[in-house]
């Protein structure tokens, strides 16, 4: 029987760039995409790959953020004939990508499964504003009698 070939790091770069635009999500002003992304290997395949991993998410990452700027930048031709779309946000915390073996043994080898979603930053907090509840007392205060 033949080997399988293992999935390469351009076929997972790929697929994530593919993963990209199907879970676009658009609102009114804006498209988002997902950010986080989980890639699955056959174990087989991940020990192979292991080592390499912050390069894949490295060029992964830049391929991302490339092909949301070439979205961005339309030719006056696509937006005269389509009209002009709402920009694609890069996320503001960057690219989550990250490489896992297939835990449940679904994949065969040379296969790959991507899970990813959306997701934003938790809105930054005023560092002026205090705790947004009270000090709990160590003692409770009482009110002083009107007598």
């Amino acid at each position: 029987m033949q080997g399988v070939a293992l999935p390469s790091g351009r076929t997972i770069v790929l697929e994530l760039v593919q993963e990209m635009e199907r879970g676009l999500y658009p609102l009114l002003y804006r498209i988002l995409p997902p950010s986080v992304y989980h890639v699955y290997l056959n174990p087989d395949d991940y020990r192979q790959v292991e080592a390499i991993t912050p390069s894949i998410v490295a060029d992964a990452q830049r391929a991302l953020s490339a092909r949301v700027g070439e979205r961005n930048a339309q030719s006056r031709w696509s937006t005269f004939i389509k009209g002009r779309e709402s920009p694609i946000e890069v996320p503001a915390t960057g690219w989550e990508i990250s490489l896992h073996a297939d835990p449940n043994g679904e994949l065969e080898q040379g296969e790959l499964g991507i899970v990813s979603r959306l997701s934003l930053p938790p809105p930054p907090r005023p560092e002026s504003c205090g705790p947004s509840s009270p000090e709990p007392f160590d003692e409770v205060p009482r009110a002083k009698n009107a007598a």
